[in-house]
């Protein structure tokens, strides 16, 4: 392997951490590939999935604005998305509809 890219990867420490860190990758892969999946998941998944999303689709703020709504009010993938269906773009704190239609567009 080349030595600076193998210096750019985080260490993942003990062979079953690295296991682990794979797994959870291929989860996530797998959830990518499945769009029925989006409905099974969590309020700490979809927070974590707000927070991924690139700051020039949703700012900074909204998207913390956003997950801190899904976590608090714990919102699974389901209802998130009936709540962005229904327009009840309020009670995901989002601030205007260009931040709904967006996240309508990526959910």
């Amino acid at each position: 392997m080349d030595a600076p890219f193998a210096a750019s990867l985080p260490s993942c420490g003990t062979p079953v951490a690295l296991a682990d860190a794979v797994a959870e990758g291929s989860e996530s892969l797998s959830q990518w590939l499945d769009p029925e999946t989006a409905q099974r998941m969590s309020p700490v998944q979809v927070a974590e999935w707000v927070r991924t999303l690139p700051s020039s689709k949703l700012g900074r703020e909204a998207k913390k604005s956003l997950a801190t709504r899904v976590l608090t009010h714990d919102i699974d993938g389901e209802d998130f998305g009936a709540l962005l269906d229904a327009g009840r773009w309020a009670d995901l704190a989002l601030r205007d509809e260009r931040e709904a239609v967006t996240l309508l567009r990526l959910f």
